[in-house]
């Protein structure tokens, strides 16, 4: 994919790594006292917990017999609502706020368009810019919105839309931005492609952007940001391994690896500092993970699981993703401390 370079501010800042890799052995990651609650969309052929917010409120995305995604949001009850917009051929929900507004986007027989589903359930269309694809990956509190999108030549921006409808358009590096979340402050974070490799990046409500890397890193992804602009992902390291990172307000970065010289991915972070992801152990099988503040590690899978996936958690601590049975069937889950 390309993407024209725009004129954007970017402050590269030197990223100061702390304490190198922290390695956790499997003996450290106990499973915790915790409890489970596996739910699937009825029809369900496969169910994926994505976001949560903080009245414990999830959406994702389910596959039905003919292999077509629908979205869904399950209430704090455990109900369960399907939605599509308007001819979907395929819905996938990417976000949630805490007032139960969805974003992420949708293909129907024509092309890929973003959507923003109230509360009420009452949806709307996205296609900013003559755009002729659009995908929106995260909402704020204040309705503020991110995602990308590809324009009438082909060449893919990052985008900010305010809930007043205010649009601006953002370009990184020469392979288009991808934003992946965004703060109640309005700060952004995703990655980006230039001609050395993807990057991650931190772009300020006022439109400055910090750009950063994980430690020899070619491909460092950001997935999560909190409330004080701390940033989560992972990042792809001198022999093809997949490293977690957390990344503070100042630029610090730390790294973390919950098995020597197996993948580990960082996927969610909430307002106490809590992270949330999956690692692979020494034979290739994959675990959700939660990692405090402090850096303690605590490995979790649902009862049945043969692969676990953490996606997002909230103020709470409840934690939701999905994860593979014997059977090779996904199922939603919400892990409550």
């Amino acid at each position: 994919m390309s993407s024209k370079f725009a004129a954007s501010t970017i402050r590269a800042t030197a990223p100061m790594f702390l304490a190198a890799v922290l390695f956790v052995s499997l003996a450290s990651a106990v499973p915790a006292d915790a409890k489970f609650t596996v739910f699937d969309a009825p029809g369900s052929t496969g169910t994926y917990g994505y976001a949560i917010n903080s009245t414990d409120s999830i959406t994702g995305g389910w596959t039905d017999a003919n292999g077509i995604t629908h979205g869904y949001l399950r209430a704090p009850d455990g109900s369960i609502t399907s939605f599509d917009p308007p001819n979907s051929i395929n819905t996938v929900p990417e976000g949630i706020n805490d007032g139960g507004t969805i974003v992420g986007f949708f293909d129907d027989s024509i092309a890929e368009h973003g959507f923003v589903r109230a509360s009420d359930g009452s949806i709307t269309v996205i296609d900013e810019g003559g755009a002729t694809q659009t995908d929106i990956y995260a909402i704020n509190d204040k309705g503020t919105v991110t995602g990308f999108y590809f324009d009438s030549d082909g060449f893919q921006h990052g985008f900010v839309l305010t809930a007043k409808g205010k649009f601006t358009s953002f370009d990184l590096g020469t392979g288009g931005a991808f934003p992946r979340c965004i703060n109640s402050g309005g700060a952004i974070a995703g990655f980006y492609f230039d001609n050395v490799g993807v990057h991650g990046f931190l772009r300020a409500p006022d439109g400055t952007v910090a750009s950063f890397d994980g430690p020899g890193s070619s491909t460092t992804i950001a997935y999560g940001i909190d409330t004080k602009d701390v940033v989560v992902g992972y990042y792809l390291d001198g022999n093809g391994i997949d490293n977690g990172f957390v990344r503070d307000s100042a630029g610090n970065i730390t790294t973390f690896q919950i098995v020597t010289g197996a993948d580990t991915i960082g996927r969610g972070i909430n307002s106490k500092g809590e992270i949330v992801g999956r690692y692979a152990d020494g034979n290739g099988e994959l675990h959700g993970f939660l990692r405090s503040r402090a850096g303690k590690i605590t490995s979790f899978d649902p009862k049945g699981s043969t692969s676990t996936y953490g996606t997002a958690i909230n103020s709470d601590g409840l934690v939701t993703g999905f994860f593979l049975d014997g059977q090779g069937v996904e199922h939603g889950y919400v892990r409550t401390p």
